[in-house]
């Protein structure tokens, strides 16, 4: 009964840590002192990125705090990550930004997959059903001046929530709160939001 405990929740540990990009692919590290380098990338872990100039080279480790930003290129998609403090968090994390600007939008998506637990079996053992997957698209934004990244939650968070910490942080452009308020844009609509206030909302 311990060894299939221990089972599932060694299976959605490693399904649940899949935060990240896995595969290599084209592109750019670009480094604080101005340098770059050009190459294929692949994560490695929470905070690392590897570089092989050439496919047949031997990869490098960096660490992103090394970094001021890493472009993927993934075909038509390009991906930039950078290494951002967050509020409450005591290390920063790695985000994809999707706008930047005088309020910069980043995001960070979580995969993994969840095991249905069905009635014990003769011996006391749950039986396993079917479970499902699912990504968890975290919000996180960013003005300029501020040291740190604030949350608006995920994609899961109920809209009522959402329209709270939303209209909270960008309650320096009332226009902005009230269409919020007003319902005009939700949590779906925060690159929306967000290019709403570069354009539309003075500093």
């Amino acid at each position: 009964m311990i060894k299939i405990k221990f089972l599932a929740i060694l299976v959605f540990f490693f399904m649940g840590s899949d935060t990240l990009f896995s595969q290599t692919t084209p592109g750019v590290l670009m480094f604080k002192d101005g340098n770059s380098k050009q190459g294929f990338l692949k994560f490695s872990g929470a905070e690392n990125v590897k570089l092989k100039p050439e496919k047949y080279e031997k990869a490098i480790k960096y660490h992103f705090s090394e970094l001021d930003y890493a472009k993927f290129y993934y075909g038509d998609k390009v991906a930039i990550y950078k290494f951002v403090p967050v509020s409450g968090k005591k290390s920063h994390l790695v985000l994809e930004e999707i706008v930047e600007g005088k309020v910069s939008l980043y995001t960070l998506v979580s995969k993994g997959y969840t095991i249905g637990m069905g009635p014990m079996n003769a011996g006391g053992a749950p039986i396993f059903t079917g479970g499902n997957y699912y990504a968890i698209n975290n919000l996180y934004v960013l003005k300029e001046g501020e040291k740190e990244a604030t949350s608006l939650g995920s994609n899961l968070l109920f809209s009522k929530n959402f329209k709270k910490a939303a209209s909270f942080y960008f309650n320096d452009c009332p226009k902005l709160v009230e269409k919020i308020e007003n319902k005009d844009f939700n949590k779906e609509d925060i690159q929306a939001i967000v290019e709403f206030y570069n354009k539309e909302c003075d500093k």
